[in-house]
């Protein structure tokens, strides 16, 4: 079986109790989402999921979306990890009139996929989901993500993200903006990855 990259927006919504699943493996229970606020969230942008399937299981996500400005900029000056505490009003529809601000929630490989090249296939099916947002007329500003582990930074990195700075609990916020989005939209992925993340 390969993996495949599937858009939430094509999927039954039940596909959340698998996003929470995954959640609950790879991520401190703190930091997991409850099936409530992960629903309202999607059903606020169906666009908002890229899932890695294999066969019928589930085997690891990335969650984004375009934030209002008051989001955008709380992350910009907070300390503060914004995680479950993301409500819908902060979540914006794409524009074609205004610049798109995304912020990248989470992303999970499941544990047995971490060495595989299920990142590879997420973090391009990422970029393509990207450039055709651009190649539409849905223009992109920049990238934001706070990352939890090493894995997450290194991953980031390799997507040419900058480091922005320190979080609470030693997590840091990284971006992507100007000539290096351009890169990424262009080129992709600074190189192949096979990484926890």
């Amino acid at each position: 079986m390969s993996i495949q990259a599937v858009l939430g927006k094509d999927m039954q919504e039940d596909f959340i109790k698998d996003v929470e699943y995954l959640d609950s493996i790879v991520f401190p229970k703190e930091l997991c989402g409850t099936y409530s606020s992960d629903r309202k969230r999607y059903l606020k942008d169906k666009d908002s999921y890229i899932l890695l399937r294999e066969s019928d299981t589930l085997v690891g996500y990335i969650n984004f979306f375009p934030v209002s400005t008051h989001l955008y900029n709380h992350i910009l000056t907070s300390s503060e990890i914004m995680d479950d505490n993301i409500i819908p009003d902060d979540i914006y529809l794409y524009s074609k009139e205004e610049p798109n601000r995304l912020y990248i929630l989470s992303v999970v490989i499941s544990p047995e996929y971490q060495n595989s090249n299920a990142v590879n296939v997420l973090a391009n099916a990422f970029i393509v989901f990207l450039r055709d947002k651009e190649n539409t007329g849905y223009p992109i500003e920049r990238l934001l993500v706070s990352c939890i582990s090493e894995d997450g930074s290194k991953l980031f990195s390799r997507l040419r993200f900058r480091y922005e700075k320190q979080l609470d609990d030693n997590y840091c916020l990284y971006t992507c903006e100007g000539s290096n989005l351009k890169d990424l939209l262009q080129k992709g992925c600074v190189r192949r990855m096979t990484l926890s993340v």
